[in-house]
């Protein structure tokens, strides 16, 4: 498979889409327009990722198409993981929903049970934009 900037667009669009479902609406009284930019950040940001792991993952030869998605996987769901791991290592307190999650530059239960959420979503989102972008093109039909 060669690299595709429409297939790109479309994983990208429907990962931030829902990205901004999974975390922004439950967790947060909805006002539309903070909501839009948070969705439209995180089109911009799945789209540079996809964009790479799309370029990067294509390099590989079509004969080993498990190696292509493994690959396209792994990049589209490590940012979100490292930028997770990094933000709890870094801070010495947070509280999230009544539950603090992070105290005395700790992780509680509470806030492992939530990277471990994280985690979960992230290879969800990732998963969604592999069956996206590898997703087979229609063949034309002939009359």
């Amino acid at each position: 498979m060669s690299f595709e900037i429409v297939r790109v667009i479309r994983a990208a669009v429907a990962v931030a889409v829902l990205e901004t479902l999974i975390n922004a609406y439950p967790f947060h009284p909805f006002y539309p327009l903070p909501t839009a930019i948070y969705a439209v950040l995180e089109a911009l940001f799945y789209l540079v990722i996809i964009c790479i792991a799309a370029f990067i993952a294509t390099r590989i030869p079509s004969s080993a198409g498990w190696a292509q998605k493994l690959v396209f996987f792994i990049f589209v769901v490590t940012p979100s993981l490292v930028s997770s791991y990094i933000f709890y290592r870094n801070v010495s307190f947070y509280q999230q929903g009544g539950r603090a999650l992070v105290t005395d530059h700790r992780v509680t239960m509470a806030g492992f049970e939530h990277l471990l959420t994280n985690l979960g979503i992230a290879a969800l989102l990732a998963l969604v934009a592999a069956l996206i972008y590898f997703r087979a093109s229609p063949q034309p039909t002939q009359a």
